[in-house]
């Protein structure tokens, strides 16, 4: 656990510095350059990741709750609108109009989906981490941003776009999930 622990830390901390210790990113793109600055970052993000994947693997489940069935089909149903949120944050969509943040709101989605489908330990931890870094890192960017300028509407077509590259990563990670999370959807 420690190790899951230490990775959700790492992302956590890299991820909020600019929000809560702006004079810390401005020092390190001051002696690093952005570029540099970009590249500590994505490094200190690999680094997150793999303390969490072995962190992961490493802590055997302590079971806490069932919620059931019916609780996982809603679930499921919350990763369909988790993964439309993370794809139209990449891209223009009206979502954009209604949704501040649609990808830290699709990452938090993710994590309630992931809370209500897994009942143990590690999972609350990690999910509950991710859902709470989601939250706060919301409300630092508008504190820092201010006033939400919201952006045109884009075209049918672009919205029927998203749809179909989200259910395309839809499928995939359905596919590839006991791969990639060594757990299988249907459990």
């Amino acid at each position: 656990m420690g190790l899951l622990i230490a990775g959700l830390f790492v992302w956590c901390f890299t991820h909020l510095v600019p929000g809560l210790m702006p004079g810390i990113k401005s020092i390190m793109v001051e002696k690093l350059g952005e570029n540099g600055y970009k590249g500590a970052f994505s490094l200190a993000m690999l680094g997150a990741i793999v303390l969490i994947v072995f962190g992961w693997k490493s802590t055997e489940p302590v079971f806490l709750y069932h919620l059931g069935p019916i609780v996982h089909k809603f679930a499921l149903l919350l990763m369909v609108v988790s993964v439309y949120l993370i794809v139209v944050a990449q891209m223009t969509g009206r979502v954009k109009r209604v949704i501040r943040h649609p990808q830290l709101t699709g990452v938090a989605v993710w994590a309630i989906a992931h809370l209500l489908m897994n009942g143990d330990l590690r999972s609350l931890v990690l999910f509950g981490a991710i859902l709470l870094w989601c939250i706060v890192e919301i409300a630092l960017i508008n504190k820092r941003d201010g006033q939400w300028s919201k952006p045109d509407s884009p075209s049918i077509a672009m919205e029927f776009r998203n749809i179909l590259v989200a259910a395309v990563i839809l499928i995939t990670i359905a596919h590839y999930h006991i791969y990639l999370a060594g757990v299988p959807i249907n459990h």
